[in-house]
């Protein structure tokens, strides 16, 4: 079957999950669908860098004592990104900085079930084996 895995609301109206007349509606197969859920995850602490901003600035009191990071209304996915671009941008290389990026990717659950579901595969598992070794370099060149 074919998953959703974007909506575009054609009429300005309520954020959320319900579907009003007019939405267009993005579908894939699993496949796609899981390989766009990694690469959102992989490019979420991008997305995040001003929220990764004002979370330095909070906590480092530039905004005012009542200002606080408990006080951000965001969602818990772009605040762990966010955290986490701050937390790259102390690691003292480009390489700890790819290397901190793919441990975060590979222990994402559907990095996790897309391994094991490969896994099942004698093809697959024969690649995964080849190319493992060499996993950071080609995480490196793929960004």
């Amino acid at each position: 079957g074919k998953r959703l895995v974007a909506a575009e609301r054609s009429i300005p109206g309520p954020e959320g999950l319900e579907l009003e007349i007019g939405d267009t509606l993005f579908l894939a197969t699993g496949a796609r669908a899981a390989f766009l859920e990694l690469a959102t995850l992989d490019r979420l602490p991008d997305m995040a860098a001003g929220l990764a901003k004002l979370i330095r600035q909070l906590e480092a009191g530039e905004l005012g004592e009542d200002a606080s990071v408990d006080s951000i209304a965001a969602p818990s996915d772009m605040m762990e990104a966010a955290r986490f671009l701050n937390r790259l941008e102390l690691l003292p290389s480009d390489d700890a900085r790819a290397e901190a990026r793919l441990r975060r990717l590979r222990e994402a659950p559907a990095a996790q079930e897309v391994l094991r579901v490969a896994r099942k595969d004698d093809e697959w598992t024969e690649l995964l084996d080849a190319l493992s070794p060499k996993g950071e370099l080609i995480y490196s060149v793929a960004q």
